[in-house]
């Protein structure tokens, strides 16, 4: 049957293995199915079948490309992408042919993962560029812990067990992006404050601090109204929320294409 493979799936859930896959190519068809028991049901549990051929990428072992027919909910629109993966798939090791997307709740917590690494690999590379790389150090700490924790199911703990999970989680990556942040500041009011250096002297000292902390302030002025520098990036708060999401969807509270499209608003995609 079209579109449909429960022998083919029973027999990977088995024995398959787990990989990523791009989309070469996408076809959206003319077949299509639906279910329920009105008229609106059925329009809203429509779902068309589209042909595709992916790009399946092992951990391991060389990348090949396979044809994979699959239904999926009317307002879907695939579009092929050599840059980023789409879909998470099951395939037999010794048969490159059988190939399908796999849609439980772990391929999408490994799909979700990825995705926020390479945004986080992207933004990381950025600080770097700019001369900000111990911030850049603090953030890819940050963001590694935070998809460790993204990629373990929360689902079976009870609900007081997720919620201290999130916290600890929170409170981890404050303390990572925090660093020795705090001691540098009081260094630096102690510079500022010191009336037996020059100007210049208090400059090149704070500058030096900043260095160190990864912050480039290029024009600072330092003199009877020294400028205070400009903050450093805080991905915390992003990171807090995501974690916030992700606690929302292992407890049921939002679906998974809720969380997809907050997790897209907030990361301003």
């Amino acid at each position: 049957m079209l579109g449909h493979h429960p022998m083919l799936r029973h027999e990977l859930e088995k024995s398959g293995q787990l990989a990523f896959a791009k989309v070469r190519e996408a076809k959206k068809t003319h077949y299509y199915e639906s279910f329920g028991t009105t008229p609106a049901q059925e329009v809203q549990n429509t779902r068309v079948l589209w042909k595709l051929v992916l790009h399946v990428e092992p951990e391991g072992e060389g990348a090949f490309d396979a044809n994979v027919e699959e239904f999926f909910t009317s307002n879907i629109t695939i579009e092929p992408s050599e840059r980023h993966y789409q879909f998470v798939v099951l395939f037999d090791p010794s048969d490159h042919s059988k190939v399908l997307i796999d849609d439980s709740d772990e391929a999408s917590r490994m799909l979700d993962v990825e995705l926020f690494k390479e945004r986080s690999d992207a933004q990381v590379s950025r600080m770097r560029e700019q001369g900000q790389g111990v911030i850049a150090d603090r953030v890819q700490a940050a963001q590694d812990s935070l998809a460790q924790y993204m990629a373990t199911d929360h689902s079976k703990l009870s609900a007081d067990e997720r919620e201290d999970a999130l916290h600890a989680q929170q409170q981890k990556m404050r303390e990572i992006m925090a660093g020795d942040s705090q001691q540098r500041g009081q260094q630096i009011m102690a510079i500022q404050r010191d009336p037996g250096l020059s100007p210049e002297e208090k400059r090149a000292k704070i500058m030096e601090l900043m260095a160190g902390m990864g912050i480039a302030v290029p024009n600072m002025v330092v003199g009877g109204q020294p400028a205070a520098p400009a903050p450093a990036p805080d991905p915390a708060a992003t990171a807090d929320a995501l974690t916030k999401l992700a606690d929302l969807r292992d407890r049921g509270v939002l679906t998974d294409a809720e969380f997809q499209a907050q997790k897209a608003k907030l990361l301003g995609e």
